[in-house]
């Protein structure tokens, strides 16, 4: 110290302390990003007060001030708003357009003028997220599609759903760079869903979805009854058609080559033996231009009953009665026969054993025998007397035939 002379050493004190106050401008964030219609705030931290500064924006000012003294270009004059204590510029409701490169000068009250830098990005929001689809129809097993993610402002990320589930992507499903798009290579049916996008950014947020139906069959056809199908006579038979196809295949019932109707069911009205036969349905999906066939053998056969005769129940009562009604008669002829033959016999002896007292000559005169020829009225009385009954029944006494017929 003895060797510098004492200004020389004053001098060097004084470069010291100048370099140690040197005037610094420290900004919060080098770029903000804001949403469109949001509010920009340009923070700077001088290291001393400044006396004066000015803002600008693509080398055309913007704010100036002096001390206390503001003055804003007219451009933006109902939107800015400077902080005079830090020189911080407020910006409200951006646009699109206040996007670009900020820069602050900012001269202190005592030493050199100073700058920084700030960068504004005005961001849009994310709107109008579509997702669509290359192929409206893809067929299973044969076709791939491309889903598309699309959307109005910037977008910084991107992520896919089905049916509200976060897609795994693998070597058959997987996204392009970005994930604008959603590839799925040789559809099946599993696949069908409803595919949503959301597209983001800091600030917003927007989705789009779009239903994916993957087209297949007909297939796997049947026709309820099973085979072999048997038909009573006596009552109706329906014969109904399923499929498996997307979309709904049409249905078509042919006997032979003969066309019978459309519809899933065919319904045979009390199927008599005429209506045996093959029946075949035909089933045709419209998309995928496939169809598939079907047929079914039918048969007919009388319900079975005991010794194979069907009976109804008025008949078995008209023949309970009609059996009833022949006993009824064989009785009534009966008691007739025997009251009859009573008649005509031997009297019956006396308690004391001996024959009746009746004359033998009252019964052979002839007005007892007037039924006979003429010419036996003189034959014995044996021979009469067997024939008797005989002739009364046939000839002589006609109320007991009178009495059946009636």
């Amino acid at each position: 110290m003895s060797g510098l002379p004492f200004a020389a050493l004053l001098l060097c004190l004084c470069i010291t302390a100048g370099e140690s106050q040197k005037f610094t401008i420290t900004v919060e964030h080098s770029q903000i990003n804001v949403p469109v219609g949001g509010d920009a705030l340009f923070s700077v931290r001088p290291s001393s007060k400044g006396r004066s500064g000015d803002w600008s924006i693509y080398g055309s000012l913007a704010v100036w001030w002096i001390d206390q003294t503001v003055s804003v270009d007219n451009v933006y004059k109902p939107r800015a708003e400077l902080f005079t204590s830090n020189g911080s510029l407020l910006l409200k409701s951006v646009n699109v357009r206040d996007s670009g490169e900020y820069r602050v000068n900012m001269v202190p009250v005592s030493g050199s003028q100073t700058s920084a830098t700030i960068t504004l990005r005005v961001i849009e929001p994310v709107t109008g997220v579509t997702v669509v689809a290359n192929d409206s129809t893809p067929l299973e097993n044969l076709d791939t599609i491309a889903l598309s993610c699309d959307a109005s402002g910037p977008v910084q990320a991107r992520a896919w759903f089905k049916d509200n589930q976060p897609i795994q992507e693998n070597n058959r499903i997987f996204t392009s760079s970005g994930k604008a798009k959603l590839i799925i290579i040789s559809v099946n049916r599993n696949d069908a869903g409803t595919y949503k996008c959301i597209a983001s950014n800091s600030f917003s947020s927007g989705s789009g979805e779009t239903y994916v139906q993957v087209y297949y069959g007909p297939e796997m056809i049947r026709i309820v009854p099973e085979r072999p199908v048997v038909s009573n006579t006596v009552s109706n038979l329906t014969l109904t058609c399923f499929a498996l196809s997307v979309p709904w295949g049409i249905y078509v019932w042919y006997n032979g080559n003969n066309l019978l109707q459309t519809g899933q069911e065919l319904r045979l009205l009390s199927a008599r033996m005429v209506d045996v036969g093959s029946y075949t349905c035909r089933v045709t999906n419209r998309v995928t231009n496939r169809n598939s066939n079907l047929t079914v053998h039918v048969t007919a056969e009388a319900p079975k009953t005991d010794d194979n005769i069907t009976l109804t129940a008025g008949a078995i009562v008209g023949i309970v009665l009609g059996l009833l009604g022949m006993g009824l008669i064989g009785g009534v002829t009966g008691w007739f026969i025997a009251r009859k033959t009573s008649g005509i016999k031997d009297p019956p002896q006396s308690k004391s054993g001996r024959k009746s007292t009746l004359d033998t000559n009252t019964v052979n005169t002839p007005q007892n025998y007037e039924n006979f020829p003429r010419n036996e009225q003189g034959a014995s009385h044996n021979a009469q007397d067997e024939n008797s009954t005989y002739m009364e029944l046939n000839l002589g006494d006609r109320s007991v035939y009178s009495d059946l017929k009636r």
